[in-house]
């Protein structure tokens, strides 16, 4: 397996050689379209990442994360539909370990 070096010197040296201006302008345009296409990548990734702030805040987070808070009312009455064994209390301790 050669070094990408190595491939790239040798594919100079042979559009050096050549003589056709047809053959070098079909190259050069397939070398823009790798170039672009490689362009639009990186440009999506940019697009995509979000920059991190060093000290966000908890209102912030929430707006950026689009929380919805649980309604407690709700919450309770699902948990006495699941028959616990052990108190909520407790198991919500347990999380917190």
């Amino acid at each position: 397996m050669m070094n990408l070096d190595t491939v790239k010197l040798r594919l100079i040296q042979q559009i050096m050689n050549l003589e056709s201006q047809s053959f070098l302008e079909k190259i050069e345009s397939q070398v823009r379209t790798f170039v672009s296409i490689k362009n639009e990548e990186k440009e999506s990734f940019w697009n995509a990442v979000r920059p991190i702030k060093k000290t966000p805040s908890i209102e912030e987070m929430i707006i950026l994360q689009n929380h919805k808070s649980i309604n407690k009312e709700r919450f309770y009455n699902k948990v006495s539909q699941l028959q616990l064994e052990e108190p909520l209390e407790e198991l919500l301790e347990m999380l917190k370990k």
